[in-house]
């Protein structure tokens, strides 16, 4: 079953990562206020010094960036990353 939470987002990372801080949760495994790092769910954004780096994280940033986000969590990935769907003013971030 998914878990849904809200973040105010602090910082890009890359085209696909972001983190931020837990504003609200529907379940107790996202405390309110703790620091997060999420990966967006079947989005693979080129790596730094990759062509296309700066126009995915900039993409990202301009639909994010100090907003505050709807997080559905799929499942906790590699390096502690929760990825998930993320949905910023009603408009989907994993496309």
């Amino acid at each position: 079953m998914d878990k849904t939470f809200y973040i105010d987002v602090k910082s890009v990372k890359d085209g696909d990562t972001f983190d931020g801080s837990v504003t609200r949760t529907s379940s107790n495994e996202t405390p309110i206020g703790t620091e997060q790092i999420i990966r967006l769910a079947g989005v693979n954004a080129p790596e730094r010094r990759k062509p296309g780096y700066n126009e995915a994280k900039e993409e990202l940033e301009y639909l994010i960036l100090g907003k505050n986000v709807r997080v559905d969590w799929k499942i906790k990935g590699h390096y502690h990353r929760i990825l998930g769907e993320v949905t910023a003013n009603g408009e989907s971030a994993n496309r």
